[in-house]
């Protein structure tokens, strides 16, 4: 995750009593996840999946939203 530095530091300055912990396993999936889940052929996932890896390796996806 690209803001876990930024998160932690921002947590670092807020005094601890004032933000409760959370559960490790915690997660919110996004809305096209949840979808994906509804789905039973798993193509949407295998195409998040893809297009997740694309970004993170740079590649500029800008252009497949025009």
């Amino acid at each position: 995750m690209r803001l876990a530095p930024v998160i932690a530091e921002v947590l670092r300055r807020k005094p601890t009593e004032d933000h409760p912990r959370l559960d490790a396993d915690y997660e919110i999936p996004a809305y096209p996840r949840q979808d994906a889940d509804r789905q039973e052929s798993g193509k949407f996932h295998r195409w998040l999946d893809e297009y997740a890896a694309k970004i993170a390796a740079g590649e500029d996806v800008s252009k497949r939203l025009a």
